[in-house]
């Protein structure tokens, strides 16, 4: 609770700026305090690590060696950073990066819930795209070597955020094609119902590349059983009326053809 009503005394910023003193001090110290005590303050700060970073980057450099797995703080800042809305700098994730791959390679000495898991693998997904003009913080390799060790549950969540994203031939080809083509473990035993599923959706967010993301998911598909009410999204009239079964017969046949059992 203190280190909550600490954070909410920086108030709204204009300029970033040292970190008010007798904040950062109390602050300091109460990452010091024993027990849950510490890990109580750790997980709040963290939980808006993003913003303190922004305003007062100085003062949040010195939070980052907490993430490091070994760190006794380590287990509350990943809670914490999980349940953050918003992105560090890309200075700082670089420097975390370690840590975020051995985390979700499951060599933590301690356990993630389920939604946070989800959200941590959706940003290292995030983190294959280079970003003003600058390299990528995470490779293609690492992320492959990561979905390679994880379950099924984990890859859909990757591919959901890549289905999520195709809100223009931007991030298609920039982001989410790339990241098929390269990242993407091709394995046959890595085809399940739930990749499966999620790749269907990518190519039922294509819009007019439908035949060119069809083509290039196909390889990747398998029969799912119950696919609710994709086959009607499928024909669902857009702003020209007409959908995709109208408009690309044959492709959607294709579709249907790799997904139906």
């Amino acid at each position: 609770k203190l280190a909550g009503a600490l954070l909410k005394l920086l108030g709204d910023r204009k300029r970033k700026a040292a970190m008010t003193a007798w904040i950062a001090t109390r602050l300091d110290r109460l990452l010091q305090l024993p027990g849950d005590g510490g890990g109580h303050a750790a997980c709040v700060i963290a939980r808006q690590l993003s913003w303190l970073e922004y305003w007062f980057p100085t003062w949040a450099a010195k939070m980052l060696p907490m993430l490091a797995l070994d760190h006794p703080l380590a287990e509350a800042m990943w809670h914490g950073l999980a349940a953050d809305q918003h992105f560090l700098s890309d200075e700082a994730r670089r420097s975390i990066k370690p840590a975020l791959l051995d985390l979700l390679e499951g060599n933590a000495p301690f356990q993630m819930d389920r939604e946070e898991r989800e959200r941590l693998i959706q940003r290292m997904t995030m983190l294959t795209m280079p970003r003003g003009g600058k390299k990528a913080v995470v490779s293609y390799a690492d992320v492959r070597s990561i979905l390679m060790n994880v379950g099924d549950t984990d890859r859909a969540e990757a591919l959901e955020l890549l289905a999520r994203s195709m809100d223009s031939g931007e991030m298609w080809t920039g982001f989410v094609r790339p990241f098929i083509l390269d990242a993407w473990p091709r394995q046959l035993r890595f085809q399940s119902e739930a990749s499966a599923r999620q790749f269907a959706y990518i190519a039922e967010k294509a819009g007019d590349r439908f035949p060119e993301v069809v083509e290039l998911v196909l390889p990747f598909l398998r029969p799912v059983a119950h696919f609710d009410t994709f086959a009607y999204r499928l024909k669902k009239q857009d702003e020209d009326g007409q959908g995709y079964s109208a408009r690309f017969p044959a492709d959607t046949l294709r579709l249907l053809d790799a997904v139906v059992g």
